[in-house]
């Protein structure tokens, strides 16, 4: 997938082409009583297989067959099954651009459905975006804008348009969520962020890095070392309410990346998803180092109770050695 899509051609094709297992081509492309009375009325074989296709493209995917677009050779077949017609006639349907013109209007009045206009584009948008608020999948997002034009019987238009419309959608909503997760922060805070990334004169690794790097041998030594880092975190003055600000999804998200992302790669985002990243850092790992300590501080008093645990066995063992 290219930087400025947001479909893979994998993720295109079924949201936009027609289905290419039997029985998915049967559910969608039977035709009914009335549909075969609408097509038999066509003159020429050509023509009535031209058209029957054109109607079962506008019912599902719900679009118009292009100008140069030929059926896969499953729809094709099955559909010209059901009107006794040699596939191959196809290739001469509508020579003339008036008969396909015709066609479309016939089929659109039959169907009681209209190509997509200019005045839908504020009401996909705002689908898109509403999808967008929650996550970052693309299918998704055209998935959702392709079924409410469905339940309103337009006709999808070319996929470069949901697709622009749905990158523009999810820009927004990321844009959205970097403000509010930032939004109010202390400018202490703002600047203790920014310090994450730098390498400091003494040290050769960023605060980052200092702190992923926790130790995880259950010592009192590295208990101290974990709490050191726990008290950092928390003095940076992150509130906890932060990650109650955005979509669960979109914090998922931002969550996931920062498990990755090195300070070189923070660096390169503008400033409010940088410092947006940085606040879900520091919410994370005031998290991971707290379950951190807290096991540590009980595997290390675990191994400090004697061997006889309960003040039953300590009496025994006492009783034993007075004897």
């Amino acid at each position: 997938m290219k930087k400025h899509e947001i479909l893979s051609p994998q993720a295109r094709a079924a949201l936009f082409d027609p289905p290419n297992d039997p029985a998915t081509i049967v559910r969608h492309y039977t035709l009914s009583p009335d549909d075969l009375a609408l097509v038999r009325r066509r003159r020429r074989d050509a023509n009535r297989l031209g058209f029957a296709v054109r109607l079962a493209y506008q019912r599902f995917p719900g679009r118009v067959l292009g100008i140069d677009e030929t059926p896969p050779a499953d729809v094709l077949s099955f559909i010209a099954g059901q009107l006794g017609i040699e596939p191959g006639m196809f290739h001469e349907y509508a020579r003339r651009e008036e008969t396909r013109w015709e066609h479309l209007g016939d089929i659109q009045s039959y169907l009681g459905v209209r190509p997509f206009s200019r005045g839908d584009y504020r009401s996909v948008t705002k689908i898109a975006t509403t999808e967008a608020t929650g996550m970052d999948r693309g299918e998704a997002i055209v998935a959702a804008m392709i079924e409410a034009l469905r339940t309103r019987g337009i006709l999808l238009p070319a996929a470069t348009i949901l697709e622009r419309i749905g990158l523009a959608a999810r820009a927004r909503a990321r844009k959205q969520a970097h403000k509010n997760l930032i939004e109010g922060l202390e400018q202490r805070t703002v600047n203790e962020l920014r310090a994450l990334t730098a390498v400091s004169d003494n040290k050769d690794r960023t605060r980052l890095a200092w702190l992923r790097d926790w130790p995880e041998a259950p010592t009192q030594k590295n208990l101290v070392g974990v709490v050191e880092r726990l008290d950092f975190i928390r003095s940076l003055g992150v509130e906890p309410d932060r990650e109650q600000r955005i979509h669960r999804a979109r914090y998922r998200a931002i969550a996931r990346e920062t498990a990755i992302l090195s300070a070189q790669h923070l660096s390169r985002f503008d400033t409010p998803r940088r410092l947006a990243t940085l606040v879900v850092f520091a919410r994370e790992m005031e998290a991971i180092l707290t379950d951190a300590a807290l096991v540590m501080f009980r595997q290390d008093a675990w191994r400090r109770v004697p061997s006889c645990r309960t003040r039953r066995q300590r009496k025994c063992c006492s009783s034993s050695k007075s004897a």
